[in-house]
């Protein structure tokens, strides 16, 4: 997600509750229940974010079913932080 602001200051500010684990802000999106797994809820254990500007970047990875190893749940939210959101 993007998440944008009118000063550098706001983001910062907003960088410093979002770093806490668990604060609850990103959650999976809507075509989860048409994928059939609703109820799915983010651990924010791997999780990744980044300034933009007068924004933050914000991604996480966590799995919906099975298991994915703690490194590669990492990668992908250290990649998915740099994809364009357009």
């Amino acid at each position: 997600m993007r998440v944008g602001f009118r000063s550098k200051k706001q983001a910062t500010a907003f960088e410093r509750v979002e770093a806490v684990q668990g604060s609850g802000d990103v959650r999976p999106l809507e075509i989860a229940a048409v994928l059939g797994i609703a109820g799915v809820s983010m651990t924010g254990l791997h999780y990744r974010s980044r300034p933009e500007g007068y924004g933050m970047v914000v991604a996480e990875a966590d799995t919906a079913t099975g298991h994915v190893d703690r490194a590669t749940l990492d990668a992908l939210a250290d990649v998915a932080a740099y994809l364009p959101i357009r």
